[in-house]
């Protein structure tokens, strides 16, 4: 068998597969008892609209690494540091 003809068998095979022992499609079932059961259980996510994200810090800064280099004689080195990003949520529970 060349790889075209073995390539055909496999979409054939697997489009039985999933027409034939495919369960029910998602969210509709055809037992409404499966369906009252997935209602039972479903979780509901409600945006608050009060709500909103603060971002504080980020970025760098670049300190001297060696102070005292006008005493050693050697070049100033510097290091850059990364600063800490803070997310902080703000509540409006007024409106």
């Amino acid at each position: 068998m060349n790889i075209r003809k073995k390539k055909i068998i496999a979409i054939l095979l697997l489009f039985c597969y999933s027409v034939l022992i495919g369960q029910n499609s998602y969210p509709n079932f055809s037992d409404p008892n499966k369906q009252l059961e997935f209602v039972k259980k479903r979780i509901y996510i409600i945006e608050d609209k009060g709500s909103y994200p603060v971002t504080r810090g980020g970025g760098s800064t670049t300190k001297l690494a060696n102070p005292l280099y006008f005493f050693t004689g050697h070049e100033p080195q510097y290091v850059e540091k990364q600063n800490p990003v803070r997310l902080q949520m703000i509540w409006d529970i007024s409106g």
